[in-house]
């Protein structure tokens, strides 16, 4: 979160927004969690349960984290794949995601939450998937900062 101002990016669109529930898809070690629940009421959190941490044998807790921090406003969600994914997002209302999972299939978990209508993409630099489909929304509903990129729907 401290490369590239992205602490001061995620702040200033909370900020502004008011949002009341965040979702975020790809939790890894849970600080972009940690760090978005100061600007909201909720933040659901999704990752796979054999994602990242598991494939470096990482044993970083997240909940001992947010304990420590005395955050209590964190739901994180293990799924097995994504259809379980979709099933558990279809049945939750949130205000704003923040998508920072699967790097190479960005458009797949856009399709599940952009009814929200307020979207900001992680990693959008170089010639990525994330690029690509952010490039080919309407560039009058897409707002660049850095390596985000935030998407909101007009109307």
């Amino acid at each position: 979160m401290n490369i590239r101002d992205g602490a001061g990016v995620i702040e200033r669109l909370l900020r502004r927004g008011k949002y009341r529930h965040v979702l975020e898809i790809g939790t890894y070690r849970g600080f972009t969690a940690a760090f978005m629940s100061q600007f909201c009421e909720r933040v659901t959190t999704i990752d796979l349960k054999y994602g990242r941490m598991e494939r470096y044998n990482d044993t970083f807790d997240r909940a001992a984290l947010w304990a420590n921090l005395g955050i209590d406003n964190i739901d994180l969600h293990l799924v097995e794949n994504d259809d379980e994914k979709a099933a558990l997002i279809a049945g939750l209302d949130f205000d704003f995601a923040f998508i920072d999972g699967d790097h190479d299939r960005p458009k797949a978990d856009f399709e599940l939450v952009k009814h929200c209508g307020a979207v900001l993409f992680h990693d959008y630099d170089g010639d990525n998937a994330v690029t690509r489909l952010v490039d080919a929304l309407p560039h009058s509903e897409v707002e660049i900062r850095d390596i985000f990129a935030l998407w909101k729907r007009h109307g």
